[in-house]
């Protein structure tokens, strides 16, 4: 019967669509233990909805916060197992297993950094403000800094401004 389900699919083009697990791929560290724990709670959620009382309530409780523990555990050891790697990575000559496990850390930050912010750390990093830098490429990409911000504080001014009038 399967086969000619399979046939008469292939016949018709069509494809079989395969569901993934998405959350197991991502939450690598959800092991056995936790699976255990958690199969525990929802053993005892379902017995304290059957019977309704106080004692099945306070060990459905209990069982949760076990539960809820043992996720925190493991959540912290892994995520310490991946900083240790990362340092590891950092301070070895392979920057290209530093970079992959960088883009594959789940901690991803706004950027906060403005423009201004960005000037006044290369203007200190790159040139004394009293004194010309004697590299031509520097003093280039300073200028081209200093342009960046003018305009896009221009730009900031122009939205600012009422729709009717122009500057």
């Amino acid at each position: 019967m399967g086969q000619m389900i399979r046939h008469t699919a292939s016949d018709m083009k069509v494809k079989s669509v395969q569901t993934s697990h998405s959350h197991k791929n991502r939450c690598v560290w959800f092991d056995t233990e936790c699976q255990y724990a958690k199969k525990e709670t929802r053993k005892c959620l379902r017995k304290f909805r059957n019977c309704n009382t106080q004692t099945a309530y306070n060990t459905y409780r209990q069982k949760q916060r076990e539960y809820q523990k043992i996720q925190k555990e493991k959540r912290i050891t892994y995520s310490k197992s991946k900083a240790n790697e990362l340092c590891v990575a950092a301070n070895s000559n392979n920057s290209k297993l530093f970079w992959d496990l960088l883009k594959c850390s789940t901690v991803h930050l706004p950027a906060s950094i403005t423009s201004n912010q960005w000037h006044d750390y290369f203007s200190t990093l790159y040139m004394d403000s009293h004194t010309q830098h004697p590299d031509p490429v520097i003093q280039d990409f300073h200028t081209f800094v200093e342009n960046f911000i003018q305009h896009s504080d221009q730009s900031n001014q122009l939205f600012d401004t009422d729709a009717n009038t122009f500057e």
